[in-house]
């Protein structure tokens, strides 16, 4: 097997094992419910940048968090969103994540407490 097809596996299995582990990290403190959004960004911290990703592969692991909330395609990116409003009585958060078409690097990571 050639060294570039290696490498573009190892990156596929990089990618898919930072994001299942980041889409862990994200429902676990979303399931947590804390009183403020800083452990959101805390998550992205950890695991960004995630480079070369297959689109399938990601859609497939978002699709598998209990917080979910849907992907639009756009031009450019695919949005994937997780949301964890009615989880507990305080309005919870919004979370996005994008994926561009060209590279596969999941870019853009945004969170928002729900209503605001």
């Amino acid at each position: 097997m050639p060294v570039a097809d290696s490498r573009s596996t190892n990156h596929s299995n990089d990618c898919e094992t930072r994001f299942t582990a980041l889409v862990r990290d994200l429902d676990g403190v979303l399931a947590s419910d804390p009183e403020t959004i800083t452990p959101v960004y805390e998550v992205f911290h950890k695991y960004f940048p995630i480079e070369k990703c297959s689109i399938e592969d990601v859609l497939t692991i978002a699709r598998s968090s209990r917080f979910f909330a849907g992907s639009e395609e756009w031009g450019t990116y695919y949005n994937i969103a997780f949301n964890s409003a009615g989880a507990s009585s305080r309005p919870g958060f919004a979370v996005q994540i994008s994926v561009a078409k060209k590279t596969g690097d999941l870019e853009l990571p945004f969170a928002k407490v729900n209503g605001y």
